[in-house]
């Protein structure tokens, strides 16, 4: 991807501000992301990757004994990116300035200001952005002009996902009991969007330019946040041509790595992106798993499992779907509470077989 070797770090910073980051263990888990597409080692918890995640993987073709860096605590962790050689480490998301600056393979400054929503207007065009403008805290509190609803942003150098940073204001009212991190560097005020269609589009940007994977279908809740993805519909052109052009503005200052963007289409016609994410996240996995494995079916979608009990017919039942292809581990994650969490891409040529299998999935995880 690069062009050299790297490390993935795909985890979030430890010690996130509060309204700035997810809880401790949702990041260790979110290591596992990377595991089942990335060629080169991945910085992952220990929990996503036990004997029983290793053989699933396995299973779908992809081994990985010895070559990940694993961790069980923050000192191991930071130990991992502290040993890197210089320049080696493919961060997923930004440590607060003055830390592991070295080891970074995609400039630290960079990486903040592709990711930081309240920049998007440096990447994207104008006519392809909801009305929006930025706002100190100050002026915010102070806003006496907003045309609810509206939807609030948060500005920050650390990268967000999954509705972090992002709020729905229907009132006046909502604004004033919603809590406001001081940390923020600012707040965007956005146009509130009718939106008929929501995509991830997929972008490679690598040494040799910038290749368009794809896009997938984005299911949310009321909140904005992910509540699954669907590979494999056709997508509009516009989308395309739209991450396209962000991806090329972001190739131009330098990046070099995976990038998903979120855009919607809208009631009124309009193609706009609204988030911007130069890295790794749902979306972008079902991409890259369609590219790498040539010849699966049509559809991808990603779905989850909760295992009270990985029982050894259980695990061999996975197993076995993987090597089939019904079905792409994502990752597996033991749990504190001795219960697992199943993330995989459901693979078929409809969605109803998607269902099928989702359903499989279940019978042999009972």
């Amino acid at each position: 991807m690069l062009g050299r070797a790297v490390t993935l770090n795909a985890r979030f910073p430890f010690g996130a501000p509060e309204g700035l980051g997810l809880p401790e263990p949702t990041c260790d888990r979110l290591t596992a992301f990377g595991l089942s597409y990335v060629d080169d080692p991945v910085i992952c918890h220990q929990s996503v990757a036990t004997p029983e995640a290793l053989e699933l993987l396995s299973a779908a073709g992809v081994e990985r004994k010895g070559l990940d860096l694993v961790y069980g605590n923050e000192t191991e962790y930071l130990d991992h990116i502290r040993d890197a050689p210089d320049g080696t480490v493919c961060f997923q998301h930004a440590f607060p300035e003055g830390q592991f600056e070295r080891a970074y393979a995609i400039e630290r400054a960079l990486l903040i200001t592709l990711n930081d929503k309240g920049l998007l207007s440096r990447w994207v065009q104008a006519d392809r952005l909801p009305g929006r403008r930025v706002l100190t805290l100050d002026e915010l509190r102070g806003a006496a002009d907003l045309a609810f609803p509206v939807v609030l942003k948060y500005s920050t150098s650390r990268s967000l996902g999954n509705g972090m940073g992002v709020r729905f204001l229907r009132s006046a009212e909502d604004l004033r009991r919603t809590p406001l991190p001081p940390t923020a560097a600012g707040f965007v005020v956005e146009e509130y969007l009718d939106v008929v269609d929501n995509w991830c589009a997929t972008m490679m940007l690598t040494t040799t330019g910038v290749r368009v994977m794809g896009a997938a279908r984005q299911m949310t809740n009321e909140l904005g946040q992910n509540t699954g993805n669907l590979y494999g519909e056709d997508v509009p052109a516009d989308v395309l041509s739209v991450a396209e052009a962000v991806a090329l503005a972001a190739y131009s200052a330098g990046y070099r790595g995976v990038a998903g963007m979120d855009i919607v289409g809208t009631r009124d016609g309009r193609t706009l992106v609204i988030d911007l994410n130069f890295r790794f996240n749902a979306s972008t996995v079902l991409a890259v798993v369609a590219d790498r494995v040539p010849g699966l079916k049509r559809y991808l979608r990603r779905d989850l499992a909760r295992i009270s009990d990985l029982k050894p017919d259980c695990h061999a039942a996975l197993v076995a779907m993987a090597e089939r292809a019904y079905l792409w581990p994502i990752g597996l994650v033991a749990n504190e509470d001795a219960t697992w969490t199943f993330a995989f891409a459901s693979i078929g040529d409809s969605v109803d077989e998607l269902d099928a299998v989702v359903r499989r999935v279940a019978d042999a995880t009972r």
